[in-house]
């Protein structure tokens, strides 16, 4: 029996809403709900606000208030849930949060609106400012609860090698939470303590998205297991997905990593009480990485030469007429397979894949042109970066560009490019 399909298309909600019973469940701030959402879209904040103890106490007590919340929106077991937010790469995949508390709860019909709001108004589709007021249900405290959720002590069992199973530790935070520069998205101090699990292995959150038309959409369970491939996980594998001390706003980033809280049951801990004395209880969720030590590496990519570049662009301003050109020589070798010689460089490969009737030897023409496209985007930024006096720790560019049948439609390329410098982080969807 297949797994029931989480992530629900703006136009599938449209049907779901015409069809059967659904409480509907917008995870923003009040003043964006006011300003406009699905029509008759309830609004629960808590979803991203309400943190818990890492403790069996904490975990009664997330228990315990987010049966009241949603009791109190309308939920009594036969509606089907549907979270959603503004944008998975601006929330934090705050509906996906959602999603991960009622099927712990045990809840058994629960979706997420890929895409979320922008997605929804991508397609067309209606927007109300109108309050709405939920018809309040009680909520089934007798289901049985899914074993998804870790409490300090497990954690530290799984970090300690005490398990008794084969446990991958997944920390999808950015990478100066990674690399012990920053504590938080919401400073680089706002937590008390910096660095990562020991063991851990790292998949930034924003891998697990993919550009669209209507905003970042969540990937294909294919391309997410190939994701999580690139890191040695498998669908084998038993992940835990720890979210360390100081998440900040409602622990944002549980489940920040969108895909992996939307498409398995990964475990992951709760989250220290935000709010009076909410460092001392952070503390107590150190405590999972407070046995090991922590160590972190601090790079910066190579710089290029600042004054050469300097020099070069005024050779340039006072001389705009000139040019120069690019000379490529390209044999072909059989079949498809082609050997590109510039200059002193070993040839370029290129093939085209066996179902295309290639070797598969080397990646395919529209793949060298992503390839060249994603190089030009990379040497730009560097050498704005480098007039800038930036000094850049990470520059990554993830090129997509869709082929039609028959005809190729490049100029459709999607280039989701991140760069990163002390104290910024920039992800630019073009």
């Amino acid at each position: 029996m297949s797994a029931p399909t989480v992530l629900i298309s703006a136009s599938e909600l449209d049907s779901l809403l015409k069809s059967e019973p659904v409480v509907l469940i917008d995870t923003r701030d009040a003043d964006t709900y006011a300003a406009g959402h699905i029509p008759g879209a309830v609004n629960l904040r808590e979803i991203f606000t309400f943190l818990a103890a890492s403790t069996a106490e904490g975990l009664a007590e997330l228990k315990g208030a987010f049966a009241r919340h949603f009791g109190a929106i309308g939920l009594s077991g036969l509606e089907t849930a549907v979270f959603y937010e503004d944008a998975l790469n601006s929330g934090y995949g705050q509906s996906c949060r959602g999603y991960y508390l009622l099927t712990w709860l045990g809840y058994p019909k629960v979706k997420v609106l890929n895409g979320g709001f922008s997605a929804w108004k991508g397609h067309g589709m209606p927007t109300s400012t109108a309050t709405v007021s939920p018809k309040a249900a009680t909520f089934p405290t007798d289901l049985k609860m899914a074993d998804v959720m870790l409490a300090k002590d497990e954690m530290l069992a799984a970090v300690l090698g005490k398990t008794g199973t084969n446990t991958v530790l997944l920390d999808v935070r950015d990478i100066d939470e990674w690399i012990g520069d920053s504590s938080s998205p919401d400073g680089k101090d706002y937590a008390p303590r910096k660095g990562r699990i020991p063991g851990a292995k790292w998949l930034e959150w924003y891998r697990f998205m993919k550009p669209s038309a209507q905003g970042p959409m969540i990937k294909s369970p294919d391309e997410v297991k190939a994701e999580a491939a690139t890191a040695g996980i498998s669908t084998d594998d038993t992940v835990f997905a720890p979210s360390p001390c100081g998440e900040g706003r409602g622990g944002g980033k549980c489940p920040k990593p969108a895909a992996p809280a939307c498409t398995d049951s990964t475990p992951i801990p709760s989250f220290p009480q935000q709010g009076k004395g909410q460092h001392e209880k952070l503390h107590t969720m150190s405590a999972v990485i407070e046995p090991i030590s922590v160590n972190t590496v601090k790079t910066r990519l190579r710089r290029i030469d600042r004054d050469g570049l300097m020099a070069f662009a005024e050779k340039g301003r006072n001389n705009p007429g000139s040019r120069g050109t690019n000379k490529v020589h390209t044999a072909v070798d059989g079949q498809y397979r082609t050997l590109s010689y510039v200059g002193k460089h070993a040839p370029v490969v290129v093939d085209e894949p066996l179902h295309l009737f290639g070797q598969d030897t080397a990646p395919a023409p529209g793949e060298i042109v992503l390839s060249a496209l994603g190089g030009c985007l990379a040497v730009g930024i560097t050498a704005v970066a480098a007039w800038k006096q930036v000094k850049l720790s990470k520059l990554e560019l993830f090129l997509e560009g869709d082929i039609g049948n028959p005809v190729p439609d490049w100029w459709a390329a999607n280039w989701p490019t991140t760069w990163r410098w002390p104290g910024t982080r920039s992800r630019c969807w073009t």
